[in-house]
């Protein structure tokens, strides 16, 4: 029965193992060419492995490219995570580290271009497809993660006097996070559209936007000693 029960598990392992790898393959494969250009044959070849194999694991394509997404937001956010959470992280009042978050997902531009590429390919892809939400509920939990640090932060403020009392925690996540994310996105994928657009440089616009959405929450008192 235990020889019987390492086998199951050494198989389960090796199952798990041929799913990374083929997520692997269809996440450079999206990366290459688009999510609605990748056929699920060349993800095959590129993993090497039949088309009916990547269909056995992933049964469609949606799905394969949900858990594709949710694994590229993952990775992402763990390095992000690594970054939101110096050694000195907790001993920052809460405006300080609402000030951290959002300087970080303000970095996304540089830092994982290609996170934010497919970002904006998911959700394309998501609308064109209309994938139920229940479908999305292991993609969400990785930004939910990322929700609850702000929410912490912006509470913690709301404590110390840092943050005016009156912020809606959840609403200020949403537009901040939302708003940062979409210039972001326009940036990196669109650029200089028109000649305005060379006026003032990515960087820059981005860190104006992180502080108007800084001066929002900011308390009265403090407006002139934080930035």
């Amino acid at each position: 029965m235990e020889a019987k029960a390492k086998r199951r598990i050494e198989l389960d392992r090796q199952i798990e193992a041929r799913k990374e790898e083929i997520k692997d393959a269809a996440i450079k494969e999206f990366i290459e060419n688009g999510i609605d250009n990748s056929k699920i044959s060349d993800i095959a070849k590129r993993a090497e492995v039949g088309a009916a194999t990547v269909y056995r694991y992933f049964e469609t394509k949606p799905k394969l490219v949900i858990e594709c997404a949710t694994k590229l937001w993952r990775s992402g956010m763990d390095s992000l995570t690594q970054q939101l959470n110096p050694a000195n992280f907790k001993d920052l009042n809460g405006f300080e580290q609402v000030k951290k978050i959002l300087e970080t997902i303000g970095s996304l531009h540089e830092t994982h271009p290609v996170l934010l590429r497919m970002m904006e390919q998911f959700d394309n892809y998501v609308v064109k497809e209309q994938i139920p939400k229940e479908q999305l509920l292991q993609y969400e939990a990785g930004i939910i993660d990322t929700r609850a640090m702000m929410l912490d932060a912006i509470r913690t403020g709301q404590k110390d006097g840092s943050i005016r009392p009156e912020v809606d925690a959840i609403r200020f996540y949403s537009a901040a996070t939302h708003s940062l994310v979409s210039l972001s996105q326009k940036l990196l994928l669109r650029g200089d559209v028109i000649q305005s657009d060379q006026e003032v440089d990515a960087k820059a616009q981005i860190a104006l936007l992180i502080e108007m959405e800084l001066y929002y929450i900011i308390a009265a008192a403090r407006h002139y000693d934080i930035f």
